[in-house]
């Protein structure tokens, strides 16, 4: 493979790696989708509201 890649010319180098990079754009956002779908978010949620009174607070 290295001796393949080396002999290629500058031209065919640059249409490789833009074919992987456009392969990767579409490859993604194809994968997150699916690991969204096989693993669901947690819908537990997190409160968080901000504390003004200083004498009130508990240590």
């Amino acid at each position: 493979m290295g001796r393949r890649y080396r002999n290629l010319s500058t031209s065919n180098k640059l249409a490789l790696w833009s074919g992987v990079v456009a392969a990767l754009a579409f490859a993604v956002p194809i994968a997150v989708s699916a690991w969204q779908t096989t693993f669901p978010s947690d819908p537990a949620t997190l409160l968080v509201e901000p504390n003004d009174q200083a004498c009130l607070n508990r240590w």
